[in-house]
C-alpha cells in the first residue's frame, strides 16, 4: 500500500496511513493487515514491473472497499529499485482540505516519520 484515506460518516473522522510504513512494520513483525477489519477497528472508539503490478491489482482493490481513497504519487527509480514519491504530500493536502471544509472532525494518522506536521498542525489550527 502506498497511502491514503478512508472516512468513517457517521462521526465524520479519516484515517490517513502511510502505508509504505505500515507495511514495512508488519512485515518485520510477520503481520497480514486486515483493511477492511482495520477500518471498523480503528474507528470504533470514536466512530519493477512484477512489483508494480501487483501494487496496481492491490490498490485497485483496497479502492473497491468502501470508503477508501487511495493516493499514489509518483515512482521514481533508485537503483534497482522504485519508490513512491510524493504520497505524503498528498495525503496532507487530503487531510487539510477535509478539515477546513468541515468533512471531519477528528483524524488519525498512521505513519512513522514527521511529514505530516505542518499539515496536522493546519488542521488543528482550523479548529478555532
Amino acid at each position: 500500500m502506498d497511502g491514503g484515506f478512508f472516512m468513517v460518516m457517521a462521526m465524520k473522522i479519516a484515517i490517513f496511513i502511510d502505508g509504505g510504513y505500515l507495511d514495512t512494520i508488519a512485515k518485520r513483525c510477520g503481520v497480514k493487515i486486515d483493511y477492511c477489519k482495520l477500518s471498523v477497528d480503528v474507528s470504533q472508539g470514536k466512530e519493477e514491473k512484477t512489483r508494480f503490478s501487483n501494487a496496481q491489482k492491490f490498490h485497485q482493490a483496497l479502492e473497491r472497499l468502501p470508503r477508501y481513497e487511495v493516493r499514489t504519487g509518483r515512482l521514481v527509480r533508485r537503483g534497482d529499485e522504485y519508490e513512491q514519491k510524493g504520497v505524503d504530500t498528498l495525503l496532507s493536502i487530503d487531510l487539510v482540505n477535509l478539515a477546513a471544509s468541515g468533512k471531519i472532525s477528528d483524524a488519525v494518522l498512521v505513519a512513522g516519520d514527521s511529514d505530516f506536521m505542518p499539515a496536522v498542525k493546519v488542521a488543528k489550527d482550523l479548529e478555532g
